[in-house]
């Protein structure tokens, strides 16, 4: 990786030509991690092969729905990070992923949402 790779990007290991996947993302973070010429693939749905994904969510219900779909969808070194606000937590976060046999590897903030990194087990 090269040394102009957004930082954000890079600290959430969103790396050069991935296939990625973003779940209402805010514009704002949205440039900080993929602005012009930074080469992310970005799907315009989830599809087989994902290696890294974002969600931003404020309900368990909604964080549930994407956690099931996207853990079949990922690559084995593929990565979701699920960012919320309110209405989660990170107690919340962890359990949901283990029901989906992902786990909790890594929190950071992103922006000014609260995230976890989950991995499926035998990425981890």
């Amino acid at each position: 990786m090269t040394d102009d790779h957004p930082t954000l990007a890079r600290q959430l290991g969103f790396e050069r030509g991935m296939k990625v996947w973003f779940r209402d993302m805010p514009a704002p973070i949205r440039s900080a991690i993929d602005p012009p010429g930074n080469d992310l693939e970005e799907l315009v749905a989830p599809s087989q092969g994902i290696e890294g994904a974002a969600i931003f969510v404020d309900a368990r219900d909604a964080l549930s729905k994407e956690v099931h779909a996207l853990h079949e969808l990922l690559t084995p070194a593929g990565f979701v990070w699920v960012a919320w606000r309110s209405g989660l937590d990170e107690s919340v976060v962890r359990e949901t992923g283990r029901s989906f046999d992902m786990l909790p590897t890594d929190t950071a903030a992103i922006g000014d949402w609260t995230a976890m990194k989950l991995v499926g087990k035998g990425a981890h």
